[in-house]
This record gives C-alpha cells, structure tokens and sequence, in this order.
C-alpha cells in the first residue's frame, strides 16, 4: 500500500510539476506571441506616424504652390524682376546690398531689412503662415517664409533672414530647375528652431520662371500634429530621432536635439535594416523597443528619421497581466502539489481546458471574429483576462463599425457640395444665363468643373472601396455585347487619345454575349484605359483593348506600351491606396484605389484579374468574368 501511495505521489508530483512546466511554458510562449504582435503592431503605428506627416508636408507643400499663384505674390515678383531689370549696374547694386546686410549685427535690422519685413507681401505671409495657429496644435506650421525674385534677392520676409542674395544656395538653383527643393531637417539660425526646408519655384501665368519661394517647416508643428492623430497607450513612449542619434520628439518630457546616441539601446537601431523590434534590457526597466525607418516616403523618407516605439515589460505595460497570470499560476502550482492529487487533478484539467478556450478566443479577435464568446468557470485571473478580450473585441468591432461609418459620412458630406458647383459652373458656361466670358474666366469656370469632377472620382472610388470591403457592392446582371462595350471604351478616350497622339483600338475575334453588370464591367475597362493613358508616351502610344471567349468565361485584356512596372511593385498593385509612381509632384494623380476597385468588381462577379509587366515594354491587365446563365 505504501509503495502504491508513493507510486501514486511520485505520480502525481511528476504531473503536477510537468503541468506547471508546461503552463509556464505556455504563459513564456504567450508572452513571447504578445510581444511579436506589440511589436509588429508598434511596426504599423510607426508607419502610419510618418505617413500622416508625409501627407501634413504634402498638403503645406500645396498650400505653398498655390499661395506662388495668388496676385500678391505674382504681381509684387513682376514688380521687383522690372524694377532690376531696369538698373544700370545691377550685380554692384545686389553686392553692395549683401555687404551691408552681413555687415551688422546678428540683432540689428536696417532700414532697407525693415521694408522687406513691413512690406504688404510681408504682412499677407505672416498672416497666413508664419503667425497663423493651428488650433488643434497650438504651433504654427510655418517658422520663416521669404521670397526671392528671379535674380536671386530676397524682396519680401516674414523676419530677417542672415543672408540677402540666395541664388548662390543649392535650393534656390535646385528649386528654380526643379521646381521644388526639399532639403533635410536642420537647425535655422534665422527661425532658431528646426525646420524642413521647402523651396517652391514661382512662375507666372504663361509658365516662365519670376522667382523662388522659401519656406521653413516646423519640425515641432508637424510632429505635433501627428502626435493627435496617433492613438496609442499611456505605457507607451514614441520618439523620433535622427541616423546621428540627436532627439527631435518624444511623449515624455524631452530636451530638443539632445544626444541619444550613447544610450545602449541605439547600437542596435544601427542594424541598417528598415525595421525590428527588440527587447532592451535597460539598469531600471525592461521594455520593448520597436524602429521603423520610413525610407519609401517622399519627404520624411529624406530626413533620416528613425521613428522608436517603447513599450514598457513588468509590473506596468504590455506584459503587466501576462506575468501575474505566470506568478499565480506558480503559487498555486505549489499549493496543489501540498495538497492533494485529485484536487491537483482536477485542477490541471480545468486550467488547461479554460487556457485553451482564451487561446481560442485570442486567434477569433484577430480573425476579425469579434462576437466570439467564451464562458470560463475562473473568476479569478483567467476569467479577468477573458472578460479584457472580451472588451477588447467590443473595442475593436466599435471602432472598425466607426471607421466604415467614418468613410460613409465624410464621403456623403464631401459629395453633397459638389452638385451645386457643378450646376453653377455649368450655368457660368452657357452665356444665356450669365453672359460671355472672356478667355481667362473661361478658363477657371473649365478648371473648377474638372476639378469638381476629379473630386467626384475620388469620393466614388471611396464609396465603392468601403462597398467592397463592408460586402455591400450590388451588381445588377443583364445579356449584353462584350464587343458593345469595347467600343464604348475605344470612343471614351478617343478624344484625349487623339490629343496626346496615342493610338487606341479594340479588338474582338467573335461577337460575345454575357450575363453580368454591364456598367462594373465598363468601370472596370474605364479604370484600365485611364492608368493606360496615364503612362504610354506621347505621340508613339498604343493601347490594345481585346476579349475573347473561353470555356465559360470571356478573357479582356488592356495591352499599352507604356514603361512598364517593377516587378517588386506588381504583387501590391491591387491592396488599397498603394501606387506604383509616389512622386511628390504626383503627375499622374490617382489616390491608388482603382486597381483595387477592379479586383473587387472583378472577383465579386465570379472572375479574376492579373497582370503582366515588363519595363521598358508595357503592360498587359487581364481580367476574367464567367459569361452566366443561357450562354
């Protein structure tokens, strides 16, 4: 009997102990799961950071090129460019004016600096710029702006700047060929702060050069603005900083520019890989630090920023519950073993089985399957933990509800203003209701009508993405001509086509008819021919539009000449808001929707679609849609 009691003890100990191995083990592999899902998550809130700063840039950026247009800035530029124009000497008048600006001090303002500062120009630039608030930040955008005219002298600021002749600078020469100078981050002396240098070439009406803008983006301004924008834990810290290891932000109380670079944890952000996470093992606390250099962006992929995510591992942070989960579960692996062995039986089995289901429910939520429940007998720590994952996936159904609600609401509200400046600009076209225009208004009520519709574009590729991806995209089928539909297509763009000297056909080997959405088909072929148009050459461009019948399908396929797409860039052409071409100037427009519209009417109707690109050569899109009923 005693043997067996041992026998019995010594099995159960060796369970028991295998059990709390294996449930430390399992808390240890949790843990480690968690901190790769912080840890990539931290990835995407780093990306999105820049990528929201990338978008303030460009939009200061537009608002920057459209002020160059305004009639203050064109006309006091023509002003100044006759006005030297008609010096005798006018190299010895721009030299002597540069010796006696440097020759003062750094705090002295001359007479002749006061009316380049008092100026009206001067006071339209502070006013709307360098002293305009955001009210959401509290910083203003811009810390300095000047002009130049086209011999390179300054003629309006919005403060003293510490040279008067710029066209001896790399981003006035770079601006003026250019037509824009983006340089990395830096510490003006005249703004005393740091800034994002933007140089914006100035023409005037007839497209010719007449001078160069410059402005000097606040580093902290559009940080800041990031900063709301971006929702994270009050565990978690964000920093910015430089390759050089110099601090330009951070959510913790900060010294600005203070060097960072001999901290342990920057050694390994030196890497030269894009991005990572890692576990820092700092004297007072451990946390998880995640990098992201955003070198595919246009602007901030320049500055050599690395954006830092911590997230602090211990008693506070990610790991908080994780690790009184682990200390638990050991004391109360010590307690079963001095009790007894069915309790301790038991036990194991109910814990196992309760860890299983929260596992389970983990991999639901991030499936998306928000609604999954699970229902634990433990109303201790597991079911504290259930009951959190259970909020978290209401949290995360709300705010994914909120986001489409989001889109539905901000595309129904863009869109409502749209149809009174269509039928205004409409009217302002027909002399019978307005009178003749002259040449130039001509010209703006034509420029406003295609932005107005650019704008309508833009918010139905909106409307139909959020369709798409919420499942409620609705098709209505009907017989028609494939070959019909070709034809419309060739005579759509047959005018732009003729205008660019671009040759566009359709080709057709049999009459087909099918059974599908008529018009998601068109739009699909509509969105095709216009990325076509976008990129074949001028004068030598060939676009082929072609269908042919297949087994139960109709194969069409858009065939251009254009220059081709890497093929690194060819796997995300369809994904949401991604373009193949993300230069600053954005030449060819587009919000990178298209592409991903086509593949979601595409494989809504039962087809799929492909492509193949060699560059240099063209591009060839396929897309397949089953031919339907009675065919």
């Amino acid at each position: 009997m005693l043997r067996i009691r041992t026998a019995v003890i010594l099995v159960f100990l060796l369970t028991t102990g295998l059990f709390m191995v294996m449930a430390i083990y399992s808390v240890t592999a949790g843990q480690d799961s968690i901190q790769q899902s912080v840890g990539q998550s931290s990835q995407l809130l780093a990306q999105d950071m820049a990528k929201f700063i990338e978008f303030v840039v460009s939009i200061k950026i537009d608002d920057l090129f459209d002020y160059s247009k305004t009639d203050i800035v064109q006309n006091a530029v023509l002003k100044s460019n006759q006005e030297f124009s008609e010096l005798e000497d006018m190299q010895d008048y721009i030299t002597q004016q540069e010796d006696d600006w440097k020759s003062v001090s750094e705090e002295t303002i001359t007479p002749f600096m006061q009316s380049l500062i008092s100026n009206e120009l001067s006071e339209d630039i502070r006013n709307n710029f360098v002293e305009k608030i955001n009210p959401k930040t509290g910083h203003s955008g811009f810390s300095e702006l000047f002009l130049t005219n086209e011999y390179g002298v300054i003629i309006s600021q919005s403060g003293k700047t510490t040279d008067y002749r710029q066209d001896d600078e790399d981003w006035w020469q770079k601006a003026k060929v250019d037509g824009i100078s983006i340089g990395k981050t830096e510490y003006d002396e005249s703004a005393k702060a740091d800034v994002i240098p933007i140089g914006i070439k100035i023409t005037d009406e007839n497209g010719d050069f007449v001078g160069v803008l410059k402005a000097a983006l606040s580093v902290r301004s559009i940080i800041r603005e990031a900063e709301i924008f971006t929702q994270y834990d009050v565990t978690t810290q964000v920093n910015i900083v430089t390759e050089e290891g110099r601090l330009i932000y951070s959510t913790t109380p900060f010294r600005f520019n203070e060097n960072i670079s001999d901290q342990p944890f920057f050694d390994k952000l030196q890497s030269g890989q894009q991005g990572g996470f890692f576990v820092d093992e700092g004297e007072f606390k451990k946390e998880l630090v995640t990098y992201s250099r955003p070198s595919n962006l246009q602007v901030i992929g320049e500055q050599d920023w690395i954006f830092v995510i911590k997230h602090q591992i211990g008693d506070v942070g990610i790991m908080s519950e994780m690790l009184t989960l682990r200390d638990n579960l050991i004391l109360v692996s010590t307690v079963i073993i001095g009790i007894a062995v069915v309790l301790g039986i038991l036990f194991s089995r109910s814990f196992s089985n309760q860890f299983k289901k929260i596992t389970y429910l983990a991999k639901e939520i991030g499936k998306e399957h928000f609604d999954v429940k699970i229902n634990l007998e433990d109303k201790g720590e597991l079911g504290h933990l259930a009951k959190n994952m259970h909020d978290m996936g209401t949290s995360l159904k709300n705010a994914k509800k909120s986001k489409d609600e989001f889109v539905a609401m901000i595309s129904h509200e863009l869109k409502t203003p749209l149809t009174p400046i269509k039928i205004y600009t409409s009217a302002l076209k027909n002399p019978k209701v307005y009178g003749e225009l002259n040449q130039k208004q001509t010209e703006a009520v034509q420029g406003i009508n295609f932005n107005a519709q650019r704008l309508e574009k833009l918010i139905e590729d909106l409307l139909d993405a959020q369709r798409l991806e919420m499942g409620r995209m609705m098709f209505k089928k009907d017989k028609f001509s494939v070959n019909e539909i070709l034809d419309e297509s060739v005579k759509s763009y047959q005018i732009i086509c003729e205008e660019k000297n671009i040759e566009i056909t359709s080709k057709m080997n049999e009459e087909i008819f099918i059974y599908s959405d008529k018009k998601r088909i068109q739009q699909v072929l509509d969105n095709l021919c216009r990325n076509s148009i976008d990129f074949v050459p001028k004068n030598t461009g060939i676009i082929t539009i072609f269908a042919e019948r297949k087994n139960d399908d109709v194969i069409f396929s858009v065939k251009d000449n254009g220059r081709g797409i890497l093929k690194q860039a060819q796997e995300k052409l369809f994904t949401r808001f991604y373009q193949a071409d993300t230069s600053l100037t954005r030449r060819h427009g587009g919000t990178g929707l298209g592409l991903a519209i086509c593949k979601g009417i595409v494989e809504g109707l039962g087809g799929k679609i492909w492509l193949e690109s060699t560059v240099g050569k063209g591009t060839n899109v396929y897309f397949t849609i089953p031919v339907g009923k009675s065919q």
